[in-house]
């Protein structure tokens, strides 16, 4: 007898080259949460998504746009407060502006600041053994270098790793600076009757993806989300309007959003690495 996976959501609102950079680079990722859950990657969100996904993972900077302000931003609101689990990860954070993550926070009343880039030593909270089950905890490393982009105002018992006092910028161009310890790359946030969560890092490090499935695994673990197929019950189908295209990667510099240096970096670093 066969017994049916949770499912997640995987949802891509960026452009196409971000979904093919997101193929490429986080493969391995994919396959990983495949082995536990039925998969779903879309560029549009409909009221089945919401009703019948355990979490949904946000792999690009797509939802930020100002479009999805009065639309999916307000609805992953709703389904967080409704029991789900949104988590912002992957390439999220290398293309996201900080005017843009403004505005989508306060569209999903959500506290946070854009905070600084860099990479550094991070230390796992040790309150989060009493936030995720004993089973989760041990999967997450207790340190580990990550280059990453920070939230600022986050409260303390929501910042899963956080820099030391010893703490230094890690860089070949910056000098090894403290860092502010009062900012955080990685979030697992209570909102509602479910969570929204944030993980900055920029590269994919082995600890941010054991991060990203034990926050899967909770989120799988609080059963059917039974107020979320309520809450939604009567919305219409949600549709991104962002659908990928059929061409191949082709980036011109208009093409690219007014974001943060880090999404020109990482496309740069992506079309060397593929002979571009």
């Amino acid at each position: 007898m066969s017994v049916t996976k949770p499912q997640i959501l995987l949802l891509q609102l960026g452009e196409a080259y971000e979904k093919e950079i997101f193929d490429d680079l986080y493969s391995g990722l994919c396959t990983k949460i495949e082995e536990h859950y039925t998969v779903i990657k879309t560029s549009s969100l409909t009221t089945e998504h919401l009703a019948h996904s355990e979490a949904i993972v946000v792999t690009d900077g797509g939802l930020s746009r100002k479009k999805h302000r009065t639309t999916i931003q307000v609805r992953l609101s709703e389904y967080a407060k409704a029991g789900g689990t949104v988590i912002l990860a992957c390439l999220f954070s290398s293309f996201v502006s900080g005017p843009e993550f403004a505005g989508m926070c306060r569209s999903m009343n959500l506290p946070w600041d854009w905070g600084d880039y860099h990479r550094t030593v991070f230390a796992l909270n040790p309150a989060f053994a009493n936030v995720f089950d004993n089973e989760a905890f041990k999967t997450l490393e207790q340190s580990y270098s990550m280059k990453a982009v920070h939230l600022g105002n986050v409260h303390a018992a929501d910042k899963v790793y956080v820099p030391t006092d010893h703490s230094r910028v890690q860089s070949a161009v910056f000098p090894p600076d403290r860092v502010d310890t009062a900012q955080t790359p990685a979030v697992w946030q209570k909102h509602g009757q479910g969570h929204i969560a944030y993980i900055g890092d920029v590269n994919n490090e082995s600890g941010s993806q054991a991060l990203i499935m034990a926050m899967l695994g909770i989120a799988a673990k609080g059963g059917p989300r039974q107020a979320v197929a309520e809450e939604n019950a009567d919305l219409p189908a949600l549709v991104s309007g962002c659908e990928m295209c059929e061409g191949g990667l082709e980036i011109s510099q208009g093409a690219l959003p007014e974001s943060s240096i880090i999404n020109r970096a990482l496309i740069v670093e992506y079309m060397c690495t593929m002979g571009m």
